[in-house]
């Protein structure tokens, strides 16, 4: 098959960048493969493996900061040619889901994500499952798992664009997300959404990252 698909891998909180690479290429034998990975938690030189790019990550924002840090090697680097789609994932996807079967269900729309102009991603929909029902932007009752996603150039714009904005919304820990000050300038539904999935950690809806981080304000 006559395509190059770019990987930006992120998140490697515990895989190694060489296994997760082997496994692209067990699982993707008909696409030619390289791009980036970038390790959270395994310190490495800058080295390049198989056509893939090694870069340490800041592991600011977990697999999100190493997203925008990996979309921004391939743009700087000119890695990333015109029309060409970008495969997103995280180390979560090898270990708590069927990676094989995940992998070929999403790079299936490759030539969609490719002709489209508008901004497009495909993924495992998930709902919304407690407090925010709907999207408080375009009201859908489900969003994207970031374990997995294949996206266009256009999208990974409006990725890096959400993270360069986080200061605008998050520009203090001063206010302890339990207060009712917190996260006043966040549009409510949102606001409450983010809340609930961060304080109330004895729920069953909770994000399971909270009840390890739930002292550490910084994190949270």
């Amino acid at each position: 098959m006559d395509c190059k698909k770019k990987l930006c891998h992120c998140g490697l909180s515990i895989l190694k960048p060489e296994f997760i690479i082997n496994k692209l290429y067990n699982y993707l034998p008909d696409y030619e493969l390289d791009g980036v990975v970038i390790s959270n938690n395994h310190i490495v030189e800058q080295i390049t493996m198989k056509g893939f790019h090694i870069e340490n990550g800041t592991n600011s924002l977990f697999e999100f900061s190493a997203y925008k840090e990996g979309i921004d090697f391939l743009e700087d680097s000119s890695l990333l040619p015109s029309g060409v789609p970008i495969l997103i994932l995280n180390d979560t996807l090898f270990l708590k889901h069927n990676a094989k079967f995940f992998l070929r269900k999403i790079v299936s729309y490759y030539s969609t994500i490719q002709r489209t102009e508008l901004p497009t991603m495909a993924g495992r929909l998930d709902p919304y499952n407690n407090i925010c029902y709907s999207n408080s932007w375009n009201n859908m009752n489900g969003y994207i798992s970031s374990f997995c996603m294949l996206i266009n150039e256009k999208s990974a714009k409006i990725i890096v664009s959400c993270y360069n904005e986080l200061p605008k919304y998050f520009f203090s820990n001063d206010i302890d997300i339990i207060d009712p000050k917190w996260g006043m300038q966040i549009e409510s539904r949102l606001r409450e959404f983010i809340r609930s999935h961060l304080i109330d950690i004895d729920t069953d809806t909770v994000w399971y990252q909270a009840k390890l981080l739930h002292n550490d304000k910084q994190r949270i």
